[in-house]
């Protein structure tokens, strides 16, 4: 993949990436990701985030955003609104469907904005 936006995780910009799990995404009192397994990401200054592969969340509750953002590191993100009945939370849950070759490892999964949900490690 060849993108003159793309930049490379270094010295001046690291991003470490290591498995953590159990965990599980409750929103809104409902449990909407079940993990073994999932991928911190501790990019820069950021604090963590954690990517979860999208078989392990309960897709029924997303639906899709017009939402998209760019990151030099990670590439083109889509967003995903929350919605259950009357109950929504937009652009909660954001993924890389085609991250640079660098973060290929964030390829099928899916984030949530911490202050949205709740992500309990068991």
């Amino acid at each position: 993949m060849s993108d003159s936006r793309m930049k490379l995780p270094g010295p001046d910009h690291p991003i470490m990436i290591r498995p953590c799990g159990p965990v599980r995404v409750i929103w809104r009192g409902r449990t909407i990701v079940r993990a073994d397994e999932a991928l911190v990401v501790k990019e820069a200054n950021l604090p963590e985030v954690v990517y979860f592969s999208r078989e392990d969340a309960d897709e029924t509750f997303f639906s899709r955003s017009t939402r998209r953002t760019f990151c030099p590191y990670k590439g083109d993100a889509s967003y995903f609104t929350l919605i259950h009945g009357e109950e929504r939370d937009d652009n909660v849950v954001w993924s890389y469907p085609e991250p640079y070759p660098a973060m290929q490892q964030l390829a099928e999964r899916i984030a949530f904005y911490p202050e949205r949900v709740t992500i309990e490690f068991d």
